[in-house]
């Protein structure tokens, strides 16, 4: 009988709970914002959510925003926040703005893919990691790369037509094959990089 239980206890799913116009996870004393409700613009994570701060943004799919989103135009991520998961805001194509909070350590697959009108984002010092395709087809311009990101995963920036400036504050961090491929325009990142 107690391993039956056991073993449902391990099969039952994560429960959304409600913060305003937020759903959201706990594991550990930690929460995941799984949702948004709102009728977007500028959009403002909460740091925390009925007491519980917020560590992760996102439960892989769908995305936070829903896929296809056109009503949130800008994001800010509060510091507290740890990692942006995978898919979190991927497809929201009328985001421009975001600016992440400095505590964010890793940006993991497919994060921003596909925010299409996103021209500015702000990283902050505390970046370890750039994951897989995480901007990849974003409409960005230049980026500055904190002297802190240490690896930025394949296709990062893959597809960013726009992209024409990369500037990395400190040592040349690893960065895998294609990360910032543009359809053979810029095939290789010494064509456009400024190292400071």
């Amino acid at each position: 009988m107690k391993l039956f239980l056991a073993i449902a206890l391990l099969a039952t799913p994560v429960l959304a709970d409600t913060f305003g116009e937020w759903t959201y996870s706990v594991a550990n004393g930690e929460a995941t914002i799984m949702g948004y409700t709102g009728s977007g613009g500028a959009v403002t994570i909460p740091s925390g959510v009925n007491g519980i701060p917020v560590r992760t943004i996102g439960a892989v799919w769908p995305p936070i925003f829903g896929d296809g989103n056109t009503s949130v135009t800008s994001v800010i991520i509060p510091s507290g926040v740890t990692v942006i998961n995978t898919n979190a805001f991927a497809n929201a194509r009328s985001v421009t703005n975001v600016i992440i909070g400095a505590s964010v350590t890793r940006i993991l697959t497919s994060a921003f893919q596909d925010c299409i009108s996103l021209t500015n984002i702000t990283f902050p010092n505390s970046l370890t990691v750039i994951g897989d395709s995480s901007f990849a087809r974003t409409g960005l311009s230049q980026i500055t790369i904190p002297a802190s990101v240490n690896e930025i995963q394949l296709n990062a920036f893959n597809g960013c037509a726009e992209l024409r400036r990369a500037t990395f504050l400190g040592s040349p961090p690893q960065v895998s094959d294609g990360a910032f491929l543009q359809g053979g325009a810029y095939p290789d990142i010494d064509s456009y990089r400024d190292w400071e």
